[in-house]
């Protein structure tokens, strides 16, 4: 007899442990007809170290127990042999295999930043020894984990994403959401560290020429030019920096 199409049946290449699995197969014979075929499974072309050797009467389908699936991280295969009324035999194996995954991938760093409206998402170290990851999703919230900001959207393999949300006010807290699928369609989150809206510039401090405590409008030294302030302040986030220049006229950086 001829066998053809021997395949293993799910959704996915990578699956849990319990997942129903089907093997389906074709069988013909020209001069008699098909009498019964018997399956097995293993981790193994040809194996049969999961599922012993089973007659399954005249059927082309088997749903594979699920208490069967266990063996982790090791492809699945399944062979079919098909007797003839004449009992000549032939024998077959699936040409695809499947692999248990029950492990989610590994979790990764992301960072979230902000340039006037637009938010800017990264993410990296998602792992996922036994199946990969599939694919990504994320969403913005004022929590980690919320996403009462931005709903969820899928990333596909992408690595970066942005946003530019109209539901974030001047002077809440955001955190980015990234969600990893691997290829058994389990699934891991990682956050952000919390990001303060901060829509208002800085509260100027006082400046005033010379190092002294009071402002001077004549030096005699030729050599230098010194000017003073008091702290500057930001009630959402701090000062990081300052920078400072010399100009003829208030505001105009045309000298130095």
């Amino acid at each position: 007899p001829a066998i053809q199409n021997v395949k293993l049946s799910s959704r996915h290449q990578y699956l849990r442990s319990g997942t129903e699995v089907r093997i389906t197969w074709t069988a013909f014979d020209n001069q008699s007809s098909i009498s019964r075929s018997v399956l097995s499974l293993g981790t193994y072309q040809s194996g049969s170290n999961i599922l012993q050797k089973t007659n399954v009467g005249d059927k082309r389908e088997f749903v594979i127990p699920a208490s069967l699936l266990t063996e982790k991280n090791s492809p699945l295969y399944a062979t079919v042999m098909v007797f003839n009324q004449a009992q000549l035999s032939s024998v077959a194996s699936s040409v695809n295999s499947l692999i248990v995954d029950d492990t989610p991938p590994q979790s990764g760093v992301v960072s979230l930043s902000k340039t006037r409206a637009v938010f800017a998402l990264k993410w990296s170290g998602f792992r996922d020894a036994e199946s990969g990851i599939g694919s990504y999703r994320w969403c913005l919230g004022s929590e980690a984990g919320l996403c009462d900001m931005w709903n969820w959207t899928d990333a596909s393999t992408a690595t970066v994403a942005s946003a530019m949300p109209s539901r974030v006010l001047h002077g809440e807290i955001a955190f980015a959401t990234v969600e990893a699928t691997d290829g058994a369609g389990l699934t891991i989150q990682s956050f952000s560290e919390g990001l303060m809206v901060d829509e208002t510039a800085p509260v100027t401090g006082t400046l005033w020429d010379g190092l002294a405590d009071t402002d001077i409008d004549y030096q005699s030294d030729d050599q230098y030019v010194a000017a003073s302030w008091t702290e500057f302040s930001d009630d959402e986030t701090s000062i990081i920096r300052y920078e400072a220049c010399l100009g003829t006229v208030a505001g105009r950086c045309d000298v130095e």
